[in-house]
């Protein structure tokens, strides 16, 4: 049967070949090279794709749950290589990924032997600590500046949000090249008192990561005039 010899491909030609990973921005990055060979050495003719299996622990393989990365080509080449990028992962977290080949009938290979990575960030931000703007009076703005860089080896957008009566004044949206960075700059502006705190999100490659800012604005107080200074005229 096909898919006895197509199984070995998988192991023995098509290992697991983790390129990277990046979570404080939550994603994981990995690549593999592609089978070319039936067991009896005749070409690989059929390959439909692969199905990537990814748990916290060694998953389960095969199982019901993967996602499926399409071949580009029926007919790998050696040297052939795919990567796939997975988002909204857990900051830190370690990934255990095993990867198997499915022909064009949907019969799939054994599972390579899998490798394991920890997720990386694809951006970082400073303060990394909650922010206290303080107390402020209504109706006056005060402004702390964070900075978000670009801590992978490609260029990537994203963008900063954040509640109100917090608002991003400059920088909301950013296009940064490896290794770039730039400010976002967060003003706390209230139009009534009280005491106040929300997040500071910060979104890139389908991932997001936060700080926390906390601040208050009192009323602004009218001193009483006493009534020497009122018959004077002098308030």
């Amino acid at each position: 049967m096909r898919i006895t010899r197509f199984i070995s491909v998988m192991v023995v030609s098509g290992a697991l070949l983790v390129i990277g990973a990046r979570v404080e921005a939550a994603s994981l990055s990995f690549g593999w090279n592609a089978p070319t060979t039936n067991t009896d050495g005749t070409p690989l003719s059929d390959l439909d794709g692969y199905r990537v299996y990814v748990a916290t622990s060694a998953p389960t393989c095969p199982n019901s749950s993967y996602f499926f990365v399409a071949s580009p080509t029926s007919a790998p080449s050696s040297g052939d290589a795919l990567s796939y990028s997975l988002a909204s992962l857990t900051a830190n977290a370690t990934y255990f990924v095993a990867i198997t080949a499915v022909d064009l009938g949907g019969l799939e290979s054994q599972c390579t032997a899998p490798v394991s990575a920890p997720a990386r960030a694809d951006i970082t931000v400073s303060p990394t600590t909650a922010i206290d703007f303080g107390t402020t009076t209504v109706g006056t703005a005060t402004d702390i500046s964070f900075t978000v860089k670009n801590v992978t080896t490609a260029s990537l957008v994203g963008s900063a949000s954040v509640g109100s009566p917090f608002s991003i004044v400059s920088g909301g949206s950013f296009s940064l090249a490896p290794g770039a960075s730039q400010p976002v700059v967060v003003r706390l502006l209230s139009s009534a008192a009280g005491t106040f705190a929300s997040n500071v999100n910060f979104s890139a490659n389908g991932d997001s990561l936060s700080r926390t800012v906390t601040g208050a604005a009192t009323a602004v107080t009218t001193p009483r005039c006493s009534p020497g200074l009122a018959k004077q005229g002098r308030c």
